[in-house]
């Protein structure tokens, strides 16, 4: 089942049946800098074509090097002429090449293509299609460069394909896409009518993988709206959380990996039903589902948004796209212990909300680091039994991030001073297998680029 292509930008949506499944140690155990969880806002798949009657011929995905390192390899979902609209004929012949950024604030691609890898046609779709770099290229930490997606077919107009993103419907929604990167470190876009243009309403789904062993990225790639018919087992409550008072909620339920976590607060995207006023209380609870702290968030707060029907045809309603980002601070800071379990409830005193989950793509070899591989989203429908919440068991999570300190504040009191500076010298020279809180810069050492990040970040956090 898949809904109307749009051809404004080539962009057509596709429902949870048609595509469907989980390094760099900062990625894969709580997203980007001053968040802890998966950080990531989204609704639907989209797709853009690369060729076509209505695409451009290059496709590029923008990124922040998190490795020194030569980049070997890139996975992502690849849409074919298997899939008529979303490529046609023989796929088209190809290339994924690399190429530095213009160092403008458009952040573009420029320069000759620092690597080039030229791609055989294929007319088989596939939502992990992986290609390697025959002479990778070197990326440096901290630079931004561009995965760009070349159609260079003779006839490009009939042989082309489509690349998968994850996408908002909710194109009046302010805000960033998501709080796990920076709007210049992830973004995709394409070039057409002699220029690169940005699309702001997608996050691009890619494993970039480097010969360190590290990956980075972002792998959600599936919501859940509507049982499939030969899944008899599968029921309407366990595809969107709707919370109801204290007897229908939804929950993340995760155990820290790697290293402690500091919370400040927490965010969440989610709608409320026309007419509910009370609050939305989200609780952070421990393994014996006892309570933490908890926020109350205003009904106002939140935007009001149409229920899911669960019914076919299938509509923007079933995707969620009233929901928007929320978020509060608890009153204190928390400290979440490696290896401890613990959930973050959703609840509320009266009244109607609901929140919508993202499927992880590990199933299509996408590694865990490049989604929130400590937890996974559950529901309840009589305050106490838990079951996983999203169509497919254990391989979901709720839209929802901690706050966390800023990078170089290594205590979690908010200002960078000496305490920080004297926790980073005692960890001098270490090497990091998982997460080291010293490691400001996340590269698995603790040495003097870790070092002169605290001094730029130096006195109070923003």
């Amino acid at each position: 089942m898949r809904a109307p292509r749009l051809v404004p930008l080539a962009i057509s949506l596709l429902t949870t049946l048609c595509f469907a499944s989980r390094s760099n140690a900062q990625l894969a155990n709580g997203g980007g800098p001053g968040t802890y969880g998966p950080g990531i806002g989204g609704d639907a798949l989209a797709n853009t074509t690369v060729g076509g009657s209505v695409g451009g011929l290059r496709h590029f995905i923008r990124f922040r090097a998190e490795q020194s390192s030569p980049l070997v390899a890139v996975r992502f979902p690849f849409l074919s002429a298997d899939l008529p609209g979303y490529g046609g004929g023989t796929g088209g012949r190809w290339k994924l090449e690399l190429f530095a950024d213009d160092g403008t604030a458009d952040n573009f691609p420029s320069g000759p293509a620092l690597a080039s890898q030229p791609v055989e046609e294929s007319i088989v779709s596939s939502n992990g299609r992986l290609v390697s770099f025959t002479t990778p290229y070197t990326t440096t930490r901290g630079a931004l460069y561009h995965l760009v997606f070349d159609n260079i077919d003779l006839d490009p107009t009939n042989n082309f394909f489509s690349l998968n993103h994850w996408t908002r419907l909710s194109f009046d929604e302010d805000g960033p896409l998501n709080e796990r990167f920076a709007e210049s470190d992830w973004k995709n876009g394409y070039f057409q009518f002699g220029a690169w243009h940005a699309v702001e309403s997608m996050c691009p789904i890619a494993d970039i993988e480097y010969q360190n062993g590290a990956h980075q990225g972002m792998s959600y790639g599936e919501a859940s709206y509507l049982c499939p018919e030969a899944e008899q087992d599968c029921t309407n409550e366990q595809l969107v959380g709707e919370i109801n008072g204290s007897t229908k909620m939804a929950r993340e339920r995760f155990t820290v990996s790697c290293v402690d976590r500091v919370v400040l607060g927490v965010g969440v995207r989610l709608l409320r039903v026309e007419g509910t006023s009370s609050p939305l209380v989200v609780s952070l609870r421990n393994g014996a589902d006892e309570e933490i702290d908890s926020v109350t968030i205003p009904a106002w707060k939140i935007t009001v948004g149409p229920a899911p029907s669960f019914e076919q045809p299938i509509t923007s309603d079933d995707f969620g796209h009233g929901a928007r980002w929320v978020s509060a601070r608890f009153d204190e800071p928390h400290t979440l212990l490696e290896g401890g379990t613990y959930s973050l409830r959703l609840s509320s005193t009266g009244g109607t909300y609901w929140a919508w989950v993202m499927r992880s793509l590990q199933w299509y070899g996408y590694t865990p680091q490049t989604a929130f591989e400590d937890g996974w989203s559950e529901y309840t429908v009589d305050g106490s039994t838990w079951l996983s919440l999203g169509r497919v068991e254990f391989e979901n999570d709720l839209q929802f991030y901690f706050i966390t300190p800023c990078a170089a504040d290594l205590n979690g009191d908010q200002v960078v001073d000496g305490s920080d500076l004297a926790s980073i010298l005692g960890a001098w020279g270490a090497v990091c297998e998982c997460l080291c809180p010293a490691d400001v810069d996340r590269d698995g050492f603790i040495n003097g680029s870790d070092l002169a990040e605290m001094l730029g970040a130096w006195g109070t956090c923003p």
